[in-house]
This record gives C-alpha cells, structure tokens and sequence, in this order.
C-alpha cells in the first residue's frame, strides 16, 4: 500500500517545500484516506504551481484539468456544464436524490483551491444529502489565477455570484425551486455575502448552511448577518482556530439584533407569545448556530455528525416548498 502512495508523497513535499499556502489546505497525513481518484486531483490542484491559462480571472487551465479528472470517474449525466457570463461553460457534479419524495435542490460550493469532490465533506455531503430527498449541484469555484495567499477576492466574489446564478437557473430549469446553499471556509463568506445582497422578497434561495465562515479584512462574516433575514445554519468546529472561533461569536451577536424589520415569516409554525419573546431576543428568527463538540477543522471522525445536523436543520428549515415570502 506504501508504494502506492509513495509518488504522492514525494511531490507533496517537494510542493510542501515550493508553495506552503496550498498544501496547508489539506495536510499530509489526510492522503493516505484517499481513493485513486481523489488522489488525482489533488496532485492535479497542487502541482499547478503557476499561472496557467486564464479567463476573467480564474485559472482556466486548471479548471479543464479538474473536469477532465472527474469526468474520469463521475457517470456522464453527473457532469452538468453551467452557462455564465464566462467565456466558458462551468463545472458541476450533479449527485441526483435517491428518494421519491423530493425535498429540492443543494448547491454546494467548496473551498477556494478545492475540486468540487474534495474528499471528505465536500463529497460527503454530495453523497448523503440524497439519500434523504435532496438533489445536490457541486460547483467549481474559481481558482485564483496564480497560487497566491493574497488573491483578488471581489473579482473571485463577483464569478461565484455568476456560478451561483447559474447554479439556481438550472434547477428552476429541472422544475426545481426550493433551493438552499451549503459552502465552506472562504466560499461560506462568498454565500453570506450573496444572500445579503438578495432583496427581501427574492425567492432564489430558501436557506444557507455555512460552514467555518470567517472574519477577513475584505469581508466581515458577522456584518454580512446584519442584512441576512433567510434561514442560515452557522456551523464550526468546537477545536477550530481562533479567528473562525471568534467569528462565530461575533456573527451569533449580530444575528440576534439586527435584521428586526427584514426578517422572513418563519416557517415552523410558533404561538404568538413565543413569536413575541423570540422577536424581542432575536432579529432573525431562523438563524442557527451549531458547534461540533470534540471536531476540529476537517471534522475528521466526526463528519457524520456534521452531516446529520446539516440534514436535521434542512428539514425543518428548507424542506419540500417554498418559503412563502410576504
């Protein structure tokens, strides 16, 4: 088995030596619980050293290279080529429900530098998700042009807003419309960023599960939550680092008092007196936050917990229909 992963090994540290930004997204030990496949995307991301072809602003030839490894091992109706304001089409992995009972459709986006099958919870999550009900969309982010720790965030934040539009335009396409978004770390942020910027009536969204959202200096988690009336699910890590530990409290304080006046029916149905005492303690009534006792920040040997409490808050929260929007 060694062998197997010694070229792995091997290259994962001479790019360890080279480019410590992106290696540090996924540490060494995690190869060994890779499959073949897997594998080969991740070699494909790591050893991408430089700048390659590009389009807008993401990394072109990089992307061709991903789709090209998933194709490989993803049966060809999973493969979904998104139309955007790009000059090429974008690349999703379509995990389809595995129940009768549609519950609607799950857009998931995973970190920047990440494949949309990054083992783990991003294909965790692509692989539960439809066994209760729900349709999955993993869309490839953009990846920054040059593999850089300072990337130009709004121009990447500006091209996943398009993927994401793009994303929702194909399950209303599929007679989808109860749509929720699930992203992590950088990609979190880019979502709470896109729902603040929806109006209050808009319908293209039903929720949003974020997962290890951050505070940067080009974007504050916790703000963006001032202008979110959508049901969100604030989920991190109970051993996480301290700045996504300390977002998250900030983002828990101004969730609960601020949005007063934007926030959405809810609805789960409460009594008027509890409506009244919520209201008075809370300014988005759906907003949830969940840590993951004994998790640190790969979740690892907790992942379906993670799962389980990401499907348990879909189903109250964004399950079956629309949320009806006054």
């Amino acid at each position: 088995m060694m062998l197997f992963f010694q070229p792995f090994i091997h290259v994962y540290r001479k790019i360890q030596q080279i480019n410590p930004v992106l290696t540090g997204f996924f540490p060494y030990p995690a190869i060994f619980r890779l499959n073949h496949s897997a594998l080969c995307l991740f070699m494909l991301l790591i050893m991408s050293t430089g700048p390659g072809a590009s389009i807008a602003g993401s990394n072109y030839f990089m992307e061709k290279e991903i789709a090209l490894a998933l194709q490989a091992h993803e049966p060809d109706e999973n493969i979904i080529w998104l139309e955007t304001d790009e000059k090429r089409p974008v690349l999703a992995v379509r995990s389809p429900s595995n129940s009768v009972d549609l519950q609607g459709g799950i857009i998931i986006l995973a970190d920047l530098y990440q494949p949309p099958d990054w083992p783990v919870v991003i294909h965790g999550l692509r692989k539960y998700l439809p066994d209760y009900g729900w349709e999955t969309l993993s869309v490839q982010l953009p990846i920054p042009e040059d593999n850089t720790s300072n990337p130009d965030l709004e121009e990447l934040y500006t091209l996943t807003k398009g993927r994401i539009e793009a994303a929702i335009s194909y399950f209303n396409n599929n007679n989808i419309n109860n749509i929720s978004l699930v992203a992590i770390n950088q990609s979190a942020n880019f979502s709470l960023k896109y729902a603040a910027s929806l109006p209050v009536d808009s319908d293209k969204i039903q929720s949003i599960v974020s997962i290890r959202a951050y505070d940067t200096d080009w974007l504050a988690s916790s703000n963006m939550l001032k202008f979110i009336s959508l049901p969100v699910l604030d989920v991190f890590p109970e051993h996480d680092d301290d700045g996504i530990l300390q977002s998250a409290k900030k983002r828990l304080s101004a969730a609960g008092f601020s949005a007063k006046r934007n926030t959405r029916p809810r609805k789960v149905r409460l009594s008027s007196k509890v409506q009244k005492l919520a209201i008075n303690k809370t300014g988005n009534l759906r907003y949830r936050q969940k840590m993951i006792n004994g998790a640190n920040y790969r979740f690892y040997k907790l992942e379906s917990t993670l799962f389980k409490a990401i499907r348990g808050w879909l189903g109250v929260y964004a399950s079956g229909s629309r949320v009806t929007v006054n």
